[in-house]
């Protein structure tokens, strides 16, 4: 397909490598052959949170990247193969988190796809746990945790939040109107936000609970 320009999500190994190519920050890699989905191209994600799906947050580095001409897609998720793919800056595991969790409550109604959804879930005051690449969610003063991979979210007023390594912690507050007002998210690396430690959210910031 031929379109305009999309802008996405691309991982690497350390040292800017994909399956064996160096990239560099600033440069339009070209690929100069047929191009297929998940075999031959370029690769990289429209979301960010499907790139840890093919690159561990703890072991690798990310970049924010633009697809330029010729592309394909599948779907499975938001992979993308294109034949020019400029990489426009790179971007710490910390902002890609952030970045995912402004896309869910922004263009995926988050908030309304967990009240439907099949995750552990909590009302005021209560705890929720969820395993590996589960969801753990609460409400007001409630408390959630979650395994390697999984997301713990607290939607309300001290909340408190937890995971294993490699999980993103998610803290959101409302207004008395119900109205989204602030959020924050922080994925366990085991040293900025340790495993197994509970957060809230205060002025803005987590802070150990």
């Amino acid at each position: 397909m031929e379109e305009k320009n999309i802008k996405g999500y691309k991982g690497f190994e350390k040292g800017w490598i994909c399956n064996g190519r160096k990239y560099e920050i600033g440069k339009v890699a070209k690929y100069n052959s047929d191009i297929e989905i998940c075999k031959k191209g370029l690769h990289f994600c429209k979301l960010p949170q499907d790139v840890f799906f093919y690159y561990p947050a703890g072991r690798s580095v990310f970049a924010e990247v633009e697809k330029q001409g010729e592309y394909e897609t599948h779907g499975y998720d938001s992979k993308v193969v294109c034949k020019n793919l400029k990489i426009i800056a790179e971007m710490s595991v910390f902002q890609m988190a952030q970045r995912a969790v402004a896309i869910f409550f922004k263009h995926f109604k988050f908030e309304e796809k967990i009240r439907n959804s099949k995750t552990a879930n909590a009302g005021n005051r209560g705890a929720a746990n969820a395993g590996n690449s589960g969801a753990a969610i609460v409400r007001q003063e409630g408390t959630a945790a979650t395994g390697t991979e999984g997301v713990a979210c607290g939607m309300g007023k001290n909340c408190k939040v937890k995971g294993k390594l490699k999980s993103l912690l998610v803290l959101a507050q409302h207004n008395d109107n119900g109205e989204l007002i602030d959020y924050q998210s922080r994925m366990v690396d085991g040293k900025e936000i340790k495993e197994d430690q509970w957060y809230k959210l205060q002025n803005g910031k987590f802070v150990e609970a």
